[in-house]
């Protein structure tokens, strides 16, 4: 019976080291291939229009600010994880995933999203190196015109949610002459309203085949640091039109930073 009870003891401690490897190995997959929303990012959203139907000569190109920090660097994204030990064991005995499958999720930088990409309209951005920094440059070489839109999430290593001008932060970049901002609301152009908090002065630039004809630019940045029970987030908005060509001064709002804690 001694022998009966200590093979019993020892093949219960083995179930029960294989369920909490396999327990830990679930659980460390599902935190790493959580939502993009569930982690830090910044979600950056350009739209220009005005352009739809305008009949124009040579390359247009149009450029605008890019998500980078106050010294215009772009923010780091996390890099992909090998997988643990229990990681390695779920997948090659529970789940049998494929090997190119086994390592955690792989996260783009700003320069992998904007740069080289094929937009609605035959527009193709690009991340270009100004005398000012990075920005974003949309170029087309259609005669006939269409509207700009761009809308993607990058997931950033780190961000300080309650400090917009954290040296690891994105801003709309360039960035000068920072002033604070005194009651500034865009409610009644049926957007949000904005705290009041900081501006500063960044710039747009258009070629002059689109001198005099009027563009309406909407540059936005949704930014979200993840806490244990929320997120802090804070927003930054460039809202302008513009009717003539080459580089115009823009103003851009950053919001007051807000901090959205899950009920208890």
């Amino acid at each position: 019976m001694k022998v009966v009870t200590k093979i019993l003891i020892g093949t219960f401690i083995i179930v029960l080291i294989l369920i909490s490897v396999v327990l830990n190995g679930i659980f460390l997959n599902y935190h790493e291939w959580r939502s993009n929303d569930l982690r830090n990012n910044y979600v950056y959203t350009v739209q220009i229009t005005g352009l739809e139907g305008q009949i124009v000569n040579e390359t247009t190109k149009i450029v605008v600010p890019i998500p980078a920090n106050i010294n215009g660097s772009f923010v780091s994204v996390p890099a992909q994880k090998e997988p643990t030990l229990s990681q390695k064991f779920v997948h090659e005995y529970v789940l049998h995933t494929p090997l190119e499958y086994r390592k955690g999720p792989y996260f783009k930088n700003t320069t992998e999203a904007f740069d080289y990409r094929a937009i609605e309209g035959n527009w193709t951005s690009y991340v270009i190196n100004t005398e000012e920094g990075f920005m974003l440059c949309f170029q087309t070489n259609e005669s006939v015109l269409e509207n700009i839109y761009l809308r993607d999430q990058i997931v950033v290593d780190h961000v300080n949610g309650l400090n917009p001008l954290d040296k690891s932060n994105p801003i709309l970049f360039p960035a000068s002459n920072f002033s604070d901002a005194e009651n500034i609301s865009f409610e009644d152009m049926g957007i949000y309203h904005l705290e009041p908090a900081y501006t500063y002065d960044s710039f747009i630039n258009t070629s002059n085949n689109l001198n005099k004809k009027e563009l309406h630019f909407s540059v936005n940045l949704d930014v979200k640091e993840r806490i244990s029970k929320g997120s802090n987030e804070y927003k930054i908005k460039l809202l302008t039109d513009i009717n003539n060509s080459g580089k115009t001064i823009v103003n851009v709002i950053i919001s007051e930073p807000i901090s959205k804690i899950a009920p208890s």
